[in-house]
C-alpha cells in the first residue's frame, strides 16, 4: 500500500440574479374650464307710469297736442253745424238763444294712486361655463427579472505520496 491522500473540493451551487424594478410615470394635463359671464340688463319703462302721475314725456304730449288739435277742429265743425241746423229749422233760433244753450259738462277727476306701474324686465344674466377635465397620462415600464443559475461543483483528487512528497 502507498501512503495517499484524497482531496475534496466544492463549490455551492449559486442562483445570480439581477432585478430591475418596475418604474410608474403619472403626468396630470391641467385644463380647467373657462367661464364668461354676461351681465344682466335691466330695462325700465316708466312711460304710463309718469303720464299718470302728470309728467309726460316729450312723445306723449306730441301725441295728445294733436289728438286736442284733432278734436278742437271736430268740435268746430260740430257746433257750426249744429249752429246752422238750428237757425234754418222750422223752429229757428236766434244766435242769442244757441249761445244760452248749455255746453256739454266736462268731468275732472284727481286721482292720488296712478294705474299703470313701471314696466321692469331685463335679459342677459347668464353664465356660460366650459369644463375640460384634467388628463392623467400614466407611463409604466414593468420590471424584469434576470438569473443565471450556476450548478454546484465538486472536485475530487487523489494525490500519491512519494519521497519527495505529495505528487
Amino acid at each position: 500500500m502507498y501512503p495517499a491522500s484524497i482531496g475534496i473540493k466544492t463549490v455551492s451551487a449559486q442562483l445570480l440574479y439581477k432585478q430591475i424594478p418596475p418604474v410608474l410615470n403619472i403626468e396630470t394635463e391641467k385644463n380647467g374650464y373657462t367661464m364668461e359671464s354676461h351681465p344682466i340688463r335691466m330695462e325700465l319703462d316708466n312711460e304710463e307710469f309718469f303720464n299718470d302721475i302728470g309728467i309726460k314725456s316729450q312723445a306723449c304730449q306730441r301725441r295728445e297736442t294733436i289728438a286736442a288739435g284733432k278734436r278742437a277742429v271736430q268740435e268746430f265743425m260740430a257746433r257750426q253745424a249744429r249752429e246752422k241746423n238750428a237757425m234754418q229749422g222750422p223752429n229757428g233760433l236766434s244766435p242769442a238763444e244757441i249761445a244760452a244753450q248749455p255746453e256739454a259738462m266736462k268731468l275732472a277727476q284727481l286721482v292720488f294712486i296712478p294705474a299703470h306701474s313701471p314696466k321692469v324686465s331685463w335679459s342677459g344674466g347668464d353664465v356660460d361655463i366650459e369644463y375640460t377635465p384634467d388628463e392623467v397620462v400614466i407611463n409604466w415600464t414593468k420590471g424584469d427579472l434576470n438569473f443565471r443559475y450556476v450548478p454546484y461543483q465538486v472536485e475530487i483528487s487523489v494525490d500519491k505520496w512519494s519521497r519527495r512528497g505529495y505528487v
